[in-house]
């Protein structure tokens, strides 16, 4: 299985984005279609996807790929009061969960999507809704976070863009806790195949992004990683090779235990940077899971 991830910054190109403003760059939505249908790839996570910059993008693929929307829960509380406290607006009062429905980003919406191949092997792939263990996961950066499962089978595909810490601090922490959260609660099912992939904007060391990082990646007290690099397992000479135009490596593909010996190869193609046709590069891997049918 072949699986790509990319930050295409918007359908842009070299192109700023002034506020309120949706333009289509046709020859920049032919050039990321052209990529995408050449690419041969099963799974494509794609971010700072606009649906009112994309143009006739899905038009285009449509005969190889269908796509995949993020949800995010309505979160609609009602508040409960004790019998002996006053109704204070400064304090703090038990919330009740009384939704449990989903909505759907609108076209001017930044999200995070997949892309799923229409082969007939691909055909079980479905979205799977966000879940969070804390109240803190903030979703007003929502539609970065998407998840498909493959039906009848213990492999799913978590897309992520997670918010730069320098300009959005607090909602950055909240995606590494959640990660972090999702990762342990799989940590003990010795079957399940998890692929976290895509833009994480983390690189730097001393960072509270980066001990996040480290926290999932690295040995830690003598446990074993929650989450193995695949980029550093198969590039031993060139571990730090950079994704991004300021030089930095900071998208990456993280694999579960079980499918680490699986990889085959990975792979940074970097010359989209070059051509401008985003600031990222498209990072791929592929993994062996016929392995898992034996």
């Amino acid at each position: 299985m072949k699986i790509w991830t990319w930050n295409i910054k918007q359908f842009l190109g070299p192109n700023k984005k002034l506020p309120m403003q949706y333009i289509v760059y046709q020859n920049i939505v032919d050039q990321i279609s052209e990529l995408v249908n050449d690419s041969k790839a099963d799974i494509i996570v794609l971010q700072e996807f606009i649906e009112s910059n994309c143009g006739n993008f899905l038009d285009q693929i449509s005969n190889k790929y269908r796509y995949i929307l993020p949800t995010m829960p309505k979160l609609r509380y009602r508040e409960i009061f004790k019998h002996d406290q006053p109704r204070n607006p400064c304090t703090v009062h038990e919330k009740q969960k009384v939704s449990n429905d989903y909505t759907v980003p609108n076209k001017t919406h930044m999200v995070t999507i997949i892309l799923v191949s229409n082969k007939d092997e691909m055909k079980d792939f479905q979205l799977v809704n966000p879940d969070s263990n804390n109240e803190r996961f903030i979703w007003k950066k929502g539609f970065r976070w998407i998840e498909i499962k493959e039906k009848n089978n213990d492999l799913s595909i978590l897309g992520v863009h997670i918010p730069d810490s320098k300009y959005y601090q607090k909602e950055s922490e909240c995606y590494w806790e959640n990660l972090d959260w999702y990762s342990n609660k799989r940590k003990d099912n010795s079957k399940h195949k998890s692929v976290v992939i895509g833009d994480m904007n983390v690189f730097d060391e001393g960072t509270k992004s980066k001990e996040y990082f480290n926290k999932l990646t690295k040995h830690v007290g003598g446990r074993e990683p929650l989450l193995y690099d695949a980029w550093w397992m198969m590039n031993e000479g060139n571990k730090n090779k950079s994704t991004f135009e300021n030089g930095k490596r900071i998208d990456y593909i993280l694999l579960s235990e079980v499918l680490k010996s699986n990889v085959r190869w990975v792979n940074c193609d970097d010359s989209v940077i070059s051509r401008q046709t985003s600031d990222h590069a498209i990072l791929s891997v592929e993994i062996d899971i016929n392995k898992f049918d034996k």
